[in-house]
């Protein structure tokens, strides 16, 4: 018992007992987790969801329904490069959540006005500000093989992929 206490509190450290420096690997196994809790919130969900659409007959004929569950794929394949420390992991990962950022912070008077469920935006906004700024740190990115010139470009790309999506899609 007292081995898994240990090990729990060692995973935990970063959070427990923050540090200038801190072992990557440590941040990197708490993203993993959240991932891992993301995906199976959202599976759920989805998995609800389909099961009342179903109920009712109804097949949805817009793509976005569709779209949607790109994730089924997407995020395992994300976790896989993450936990094996592949550039295109952090890429991925930070892009998705960089992307996703941008397109909150883009609604927040909605969800100052109460068009949103104001938890749930503020607890989305904070978890995605969270991956952003732990994978944007320097320890983390070089765990990656990511250079300060690599960062720069995902940033660059993926920000003004996000403001077009907001420009032309919301």
């Amino acid at each position: 018992m007292q081995a898994y206490k240990n090990s729990v509190a060692d995973l935990v450290e970063p959070i427990t007992n923050p540090k200038d420096t801190v072992e990557p690997r440590k941040f990197v196994n708490i993203l993993l987790i959240l991932i891992a809790c993301q995906y199976l919130w959202w599976f759920c969900n989805q998995a609800a969801r389909c099961i009342r659409i179903s109920r009712h007959g109804l097949l949805p004929f817009h793509f976005l329904f569709y779209f949607q569950f790109i994730n089924l794929v997407y995020v395992p394949v994300v976790f896989v490069l993450v936990f094996k420390r592949r550039k295109w992991g952090w890429i991925l990962l930070f892009a998705d959540n960089l992307f996703t950022l941008v397109l909150l912070l883009s609604q927040i008077l909605f969800a100052i006005e109460g068009y949103y469920y104001g938890v749930y935006y503020f607890y989305a906004t904070f978890i995605r500000f969270l991956f952003v700024f732990v994978l944007w740190r320097p320890m983390i990115a070089e765990h990656f093989g990511i250079t300060v010139s690599i960062k720069k470009k995902t940033l660059l790309i993926v920000f003004l992929i996000a403001l077009l999506f907001g420009i032309f899609f919301i």
